[in-house]
């Protein structure tokens, strides 16, 4: 799965966040599992891809390294969006449970970020029309993030996760003053399909783990949410190919590599026996 398909996920997610918190619902243990443990392989893999020497050299390594960029700048929407959705569902069912996990995975996922724009500034090894590129999809990423959080204005915590709050808040004038959401939103979808995919145009680097943080983010949003956005049909085999215990496996190996506090948020999740 290519970060162009998370990013078309997090515009549903914007579309049914409003629903979803209504719900008052906890997060089901196994999609946020999934989520937590196949963002943090995704770090993993960000971060030893970043950290290779900038004079690498090869046209393959530069190709690989392109990809990364695009992926966690692209990816980066749907990683706000969720974790603005889940907070507010956390505050609406009295909970402190899903918040938590996914701010771990939101702050991680601003390191990625900030090493990224870093590699950018510093310039070495990466040339001139890959800086501009790259810049063209930071803009083009932050911009549909702060429209899509102003449609989440009403019931989610917005602010911390936007880029331009002003800019939010327009949006979410605009949002509020629409007649026709239905309209609005097809028209939204149509746009952005057709803005990220003349942008992200690199390989998948992390095609398996994309796959599987999107499973984990449909684990949580209930198929009666989506009966009037038409949400992908590769989303939906997404969402029914996953289980649980692939996840698990993921954890286990995390918890065996990672000592530095990861256990304490998978010990969390895996101690919970609530279910949906």
């Amino acid at each position: 799965m290519h970060a162009r398909d998370l990013v078309e996920l997090a515009a549903y997610v914007a579309s049914v966040g409003p629903a979803r918190v209504e719900r008052r619902e906890f997060f089901g243990d196994a999609g946020l599992l999934e989520y937590w443990s196949a963002s943090k392989c995704r770090f993993e893999r960000w971060m030893r891809a970043l950290r290779e020497p900038p004079d690498a050299g090869s046209a393959t390594a530069e190709q690989r390294r392109q990809a990364v960029f695009e992926e966690v700048l692209g990816s980066e929407i749907l990683t706000r969006i969720w974790t603005a959705v889940g907070c507010a569902c956390d505050r609406a069912a009295g909970a402190d449970e899903a918040a938590p996990i996914l701010l771990n995975i939101w702050t991680a996922h601003l390191q990625a970020r900030h090493r990224v724009l870093a590699f950018l500034v510093a310039g070495s090894g990466v040339q001139l029309s890959q800086v501009v590129t790259i810049n063209r999809v930071r803009r083009l990423c932050e911009r549909w993030t702060d429209l899509l959080l102003g449609q989440l204005a009403e019931v989610c915590p917005v602010e911390r996760f936007s880029h331009n709050q002003q800019r939010v808040e327009q949006f979410a004038r605009d949002a509020k003053g629409c007649r026709e959401p239905e309209i609005a939103w097809s028209v939204l979808h149509a746009s952005l399909r057709m803005s990220v995919r003349g942008l992200l145009t690199g390989e998948a680097a992390n095609s398996d783990l994309n796959r599987q943080v999107a499973a984990g983010v449909l684990a949580n949003l209930p198929a009666g949410l989506f009966a009037s956005t038409g949400i992908p049909k590769d989303l939906w085999v997404t969402r029914m190919e996953r289980n649980s215990n692939d996840a698990r496996v993921l954890v286990d190996q995390l918890l065996a590599s990672d000592t530095t506090g990861v256990e304490g948020i998978g010990a969390r999740v895996l101690r919970r026996g609530r279910h949906p």
